[in-house]
């Protein structure tokens, strides 16, 4: 094929994914004015920002050569016909419906790894088939959380506060009985970390309604284990038991990464960016002080 026919291939594909994102879109418009919880209505319009999103990276990669977009009554025409032109669907049906358009975009952005011409291929290769499998994957969760609410998000907050209390705590500790310099500073910037998060999880507790339980419920086997490695066993041992603590609080944040409401997931995100840093910190000391010498 041509080059200059493989760039109208190129050209017709994007143009075809353009109509359907903008179908897509007004999918979602309709679907958030049926969501009857607020967890699936920030789920529903984060997903409808993604296809907007999309929309305007096409209309920008085609460049002045689109193709005439259906008008308001054609677009509320083709969603109608999608959804079977009977009664309007409730939540439960809207989430299926979303899904088999989302299952639909995916098997359209794949066909574009087909395409001839080189550059649309690599744009669908690198943007729009990773961004268009996020966002399936982040729909088929809506079923999961049809009719919960905020108080999922409220949960797990409180769950990773009361664990970050407990890392600062158990940190503060060891460092009672951490003579070296390097590693002293190195823990303290350790524990600063640990203490930040724990505030920002109380604010953040506070705004969405919860209610933050005072102290830090440091584990008994874990708190004693650090305060008879830093006293008597040494530091090798203690910083064993940071780790094992860092571990946890890894998988605490890891868990379930699409689960709560998008405020308190943001929030946790966030911090799941900074216990990595710390959990290698933290690993990185304990293989220091194990080398020899």
């Amino acid at each position: 094929m041509p080059l200059t026919e493989a760039l109208e291939d190129g050209r017709d594909k994007l143009n075809e994914c353009r109509v359907a994102e903008r179908v897509i879109t007004e999918a979602y418009d309709k679907a958030l004015t049926r969501a009857t919880s607020a967890s699936v209505s920030r789920r529903v319009l984060e997903l409808r920002g993604d296809h907007a999103r999309r929309l305007e990276l096409l209309a920008d990669r085609i460049d002045g050569r689109a193709a005439p977009m259906p008008s308001e009554s054609e677009l509320e025409a083709i969603v109608t016909r999608h959804e079977g032109g009977g009664e309007p669907l409730d939540e439960a049906a809207t989430i299926a419906l979303l899904e088999e358009l989302e299952d639909q975009a995916l098997a359209m952005y794949r066909h574009g790894l087909a395409l001839r011409d080189p550059f649309a291929r690599d744009f669908f290769a690198r943007v729009l088939l990773p961004a268009q499998q996020r966002t399936q994957a982040m729909c088929r969760s809506l079923r999961v959380w049809s009719g919960r609410d905020v108080d999922e998000g409220v949960a797990k907050l409180e769950r990773c506060l009361q664990e970050e209390r407990s890392a600062a705590d158990t940190y503060d500790l060891v460092l009672k009985g951490v003579a070296h310099v390097g590693i002293h500073n190195r823990l303290q910037e350790i524990l600063a970390s640990h203490a930040r998060r724990a505030d920002q999880l109380r604010e953040a507790l506070v705004e969405l309604g919860g209610e933050p339980v005072a102290g830090s419920g440091i584990r008994g086997t874990i708190a004693m284990t650090v305060q008879t490695a830093a006293g008597f066993v040494g530091i090798r041992t203690a910083l064993a038991a940071l780790e094992a603590g860092e571990d946890r609080l890894l998988s605490l944040y890891t868990e379930g990464l699409g689960g709560p409401d998008a405020r308190a997931r943001k929030i946790m995100d966030d911090a799941l960016l900074e216990e990595r840093r710390t959990h290698q910190l933290c690993k990185t000391l304990r293989e220091y002080v194990k080398a020899p010498g």
